[in-house]
């Protein structure tokens, strides 16, 4: 095996690329060492002449020992193209050094990282060498360590880096369990936590905070040295995630940082500097702060905004049929495999969860579906959720459920497939059907979330449900409307939603029209779905039959 390979990651951004490229060779050993460029695919035509530009120069002469280019034949993100490209080159080599397009290297940089990486290549509790340390004023020692790593010009080894977790969610929440909230997020002083809340919900695209969540709960070291080794030039908005900043933006030092054996443990008057740097004592923080409160607070509002949107309806149409005609229809294998996509992130541990093929960190504030089963799921009870999925409604509420409770879905039959599949494969206390009269028990408990709307056969289902006596039904997330114009049916247009333009029917329904259906059950509550489109107005009725 060999011993250290060089990665460089790249994607948009030819100029910083190749001012990456140009500083790294400035550095003495790199002209001994191999070079291993990953450069990741343009999402759209519109990156492809940058994309090409960053491949060119990437090909333009040996930056190292040996220059080898990875060109990606579809885009990756940030994430898998990073992990994936790190774990692909420890396969090969012993140690690796990482460097992204954005990270200008000192002259000495890789001089630090190969002396580090030798130093404390025996000590397991030291996961990486890390090259930038922030523009502390308080004077700090030639080198040090902090728990958990970083992601700014650094190196480490390949039993290390199987430290390396992917499931967010998970981390998250161990973090809160265990009170380490606190201190993962530097006394307080930086939401690092957050960061990794906004990865499990796909909200950010960063490796570096699974990365760090994951050697920090491992109770693992990263050594810094005194003064930056590196300058982050994607400070320009150029990047993925980092704009203008004060606190984090430094020169690259000109001058050797010595690496010397120090106890491996974290000093606390250097921890304490570090955390002051980011406090909210400094003004230059507070400033930040108010910057990033403002973002925060425009982006909760746009989200809102489009929480509340109107759908795009066309039409009306006189029948199903007729809308059917000019829709694709949800038999669409897309639909489908968004959905399994992320029931298994939730199963696996990486989102908390699941709604309509997205994927979160943590449960809604609001959850109708969730309250009403806390409060109406008895022991024995036999739940049967019409139009469920792959049962995201019982893998997002598994601990609502104990092992005398039966969970049917009745669904289309490629969904069935699919869920029997996924059952098997993740042992799931779900049972998937086709239709309400292969229920051979008695239903204690019928949902019908996000269906009434979308199906032609409404009145047959109503009446085949309360044929059935269940003790509550629940209808959840239905599009409602009292105008007799739009309960008609419509054509919903999803151009972007699946990643591929999709339309299906749809009929907002009346109120009245349901419980007509239903008239041995009591309306015991009504509700509004504040996560579902406005215009239809989308809400929710808890029925239940008299005793």
């Amino acid at each position: 095996m060999r011993k250290t390979a060089i990665c460089v990651f790249a994607y948009k951004r030819p100029s910083h690329f190749e001012r990456v490229l140009k500083a790294l060779q400035e550095n003495c050993h790199v002209s001994n060492m191999p070079v291993r460029i990953y450069l990741d695919a343009p999402k759209s035509w519109k990156e492809k002449d940058d994309c090409s530009n960053v491949l060119k120069t990437a090909k333009s002469q040996v930056w190292g020992q040996s220059t080898e280019v990875i060109m990606r034949d579809k885009n990756l993100g940030l994430f898998d193209s990073l992990v994936g490209g790190i774990t692909e080159t420890l396969a090969e080599w012993d140690s690796v050094i990482v460097l992204e397009d954005d990270i200008l290297a000192s002259p000495f940089l890789i001089r630090f990282l190969i002396e580090g990486l030798s130093l404390y290549q025996s000590e397991k509790i030291v996961a990486s060498i890390h090259g930038y340390t922030p523009p502390i004023k308080e004077s700090l020692p030639e080198t040090f360590f902090l728990r958990g790593a970083d992601c700014w010009g650094w190196a480490t080894w390949r039993d290390r880096w199987q430290l390396f977790r992917h499931d967010a969610a998970a981390m998250a929440q161990e973090i809160r369990d265990r009170g380490l909230v606190h201190e993962f997020n530097l006394n307080g002083n930086y939401d690092y936590l957050g960061m990794l809340d906004a990865r499990a919900a796909g909200l950010n695209n960063s490796w570096a905070i699974c990365w760090h969540a994951s050697c920090f709960l491992a109770n693992k070291l990263t050594l810094y040295p005194g003064r930056s080794l590196v300058k982050n030039i994607g400070f320009d908005g150029s990047g993925e995630h980092c704009g203008p900043s004060i606190v984090l933006a430094t020169e690259a030092s000109q001058s050797p940082v010595q690496v010397t054996k120090i106890p491996v443990e974290v000093s606390p008057s250097v921890y304490s500097k570090y955390c002051d740097h980011f406090s909210s004592k400094n003004a230059r923080i507070l400033r930040l702060k108010a910057v990033a409160a403002e973002i925060k607070n425009n982006f909760i509002q746009l989200v809102n905004k489009n929480n509340h949107r109107r759908l795009a309806l066309i039409g009306p149409y006189d029948s199903y049929e007729e809308a059917a005609q000019h829709s694709s229809g949800f038999e669409s294998k897309v639909i489908l495999d968004k959905v399994y996509k992320a029931v298994v992130d939730v199963l696996e541990g990486n989102s908390a969860y699941e709604r309509d093929g997205n994927t979160f960190a943590i449960h809604p504030l609001v959850d109708h579906l969730r309250r009403l089963l806390s409060t109406y799921l008895k022991e024995n009870d036999v739940v049967v959720h019409f139009g469920g999925g792959l049962g995201g409604a019982f893998v997002n509420n598994r601990d609502l459920f104990g092992h005398l409770n039966r969970y049917i879905v009745v669904e289309q039959s490629i969904f069935v497939e699919a869920g029997r599949e996924l059952s098997r494969r993740y042992g799931l206390q779900i049972q998937f059907i086709d239709n309400l009269c292969q229920l051979t028990a008695q239903t204690d408990i019928i949902i019908l979330s996000s269906v009434l709307q979308y199906i032609p056969n409404t009145e047959q289902v109503l009446q085949e449900v309360a044929e059935l006596l269940p003790r509550v039904i629940i209808i959840d997330r239905t599009a409602f409307s009292p105008d007799n114009t739009l309960q008609k049916w419509w054509i919903q247009n999803e151009p972007s939603y699946y990643g591929t333009p999709l339309s299906y029917p749809i009929r907002p329904l009346s109120v009245d029209k349901i419980l007509s259906s239903l008239r041995q059950y009591s309306v015991v509550e009504k509700w509004k779905n504040p996560f579902d489109p406005e215009t239809p107005l989308h809400g929710g009725l808890l029925l239940c039959r008299p005793d």
